[in-house]
C-alpha cells in the first residue's frame, strides 16, 4: 500500500496532526480471555444499544462469557467501536467505550473495533 501525502490544514487546533489511522490505532485487536470462565459475566453490547451520532452506547447487559466467546466481538474500555453496516454507518453508530465493571465485553460482529495505540490521548 502507498502512503497518501496529506496537505496540513489550516483548520486543525494548535498541536493537532495529519496522520494515517494505523499509525495511530490498531484495528480489531485480540482480547485476552484465556483467565475467564464459562459462568463469568461479561458486558454485551448489541448494534441497537449504541446511539446514533457517536452519542454514547449503554453497556449494562451482562452476559455469561459462555454464550458469547464464539460468534461475537470482543472489545474492552477505550477502544472505540464504529459500525461496519449501512444503514447503522450511515447513522453513525459507533463512540467510544465507557469505563466498564468487567476487564472485556462483547458485541455484534458488524463492529470494527479501534485501540489507541500507546501515546495517543485515551490510551
Amino acid at each position: 500500500m502507498s502512503a497518501t501525502k496529506l496537505d496540513p490544514d489550516p483548520t486543525l487546533p494548535a498541536g493537532w496532526a495529519f496522520s494515517r489511522l494505523d499509525e495511530i490505532a490498531v484495528f480489531n485487536p485480540k482480547n485476552d480471555v484465556s483467565t475467564l470462565r464459562d459462568d463469568d459475566s461479561v458486558h454485551f453490547v448489541p448494534m441497537a444499544a449504541v446511539e446514533e451520532d457517536f452519542g454514547g452506547m449503554n453497556v449494562s447487559t451482562l452476559r455469561h462469557f459462555a454464550e458469547v466467546k464464539k460468534g461475537y466481538t470482543s472489545f474492552r474500555a477505550g477502544d472505540v467501536l464504529l459500525a461496519k453496516i449501512t444503514p447503522c454507518m450511515e447513522n453513525g453508530k459507533g463512540g467510544l467505550v465507557p469505563e466498564l465493571s468487567r476487564a472485556v465485553a462483547f458485541g455484534s460482529t458488524e463492529f470494527h473495533v479501534l485501540r489507541p495505540s500507546i501515546g495517543i490521548a485515551g490510551a
